[in-house]
């Protein structure tokens, strides 16, 4: 029997060395300003709970679940205090960048794990000399040089998400050079592990950051619920 939902479908190096080699975040972008894309119209179709179109149950993840996944099951924030329209931000931007359909969500995961989706939060203390003064700030919890090479308001969710992804993708020739890749998602992958890790001889290609881990459980939970949503359809007889 087929099923038939109406449904929206959404189309979808080394930075300077300022004397510190930091294990996090070590990124390159050019001039902040170029980093700070128009958000695209935030009032697309967000009142599906299954947008995506049964062309089968391994079609690609949508950007309305993910945005499920990135409210509820974020377990840095209680779902009830996740600020939507930071989310709606952060998956506008990384639309900018256009990354393979089976990473959707990565921008997403990376700002509940680093930060729980606080643009203000502090963190990386141990990494001071007084180890109380903060080194990282903000959404993707960045260092000072940020700004100082950069200009990036650290503060600044716009700011600091399209930097995060500005340095992402531009990680990828290097990579596709280096590590060899067919596939897009590996090539996204190994970008994604150089982009947020210090310098290392020889690569990272093989690396994969914490955040991918999350972003897969939310994947995996995702297409969980497409099961569960289809055998809530099943008729009482099982035809």
């Amino acid at each position: 029997m087929i099923y038939i939902i109406p449904a929206i479908m959404l189309l979808i190096g080394t930075p300077p060395d300022d004397g510190f080699v930091k294990p996090m975040h070590h990124l390159t972008t050019a001039q902040a300003e170029d980093f700070i894309h128009p958000v695209a119209d935030l009032n697309e179709s967000y009142d599906s709970d299954y947008e995506w179109v049964l062309e089968g149950i391994d079609s690609p993840i949508t950007y309305q679940e993910i945005r499920e996944m990135a409210i509820n099951n974020c377990k840095n924030k209680r779902p009830h205090k996740v600020d939507v329209e930071l989310i709606d931000l952060l998956i506008e931007i990384e639309k900018s960048f256009n990354p393979p359909a089976n990473l959707r969500g990565m921008l997403l995961s990376a700002a509940c794990l680093e930060s729980g989706y606080n643009p203000k939060a502090k963190g990386d203390h141990k990494f001071s000399k007084n180890k109380k003064t903060p080194r990282a700030i903000g959404l993707l919890q960045q260092w000072r040089w940020y700004e100082k090479y950069y200009g990036t308001v650290r503060t600044d969710a716009s700011s600091s998400a399209n930097t995060w992804m500005q340095h992402i993708t531009r990680q990828i020739p290097k990579v596709k050079k280096r590590c060899k890749f067919k596939t897009a998602k590996r090539v996204w992958i190994a970008a994604w592990v150089h982009g947020i890790r210090a310098p290392k001889a020889g690569g990272r290609c093989y690396e994969k950051p914490n955040h991918y881990k999350l972003l897969k459980k939310w994947h995996r939970k995702i297409r969980n619920d497409r099961d569960d949503h289809l055998d809530s359809l099943e008729e009482p007889d099982g035809c």
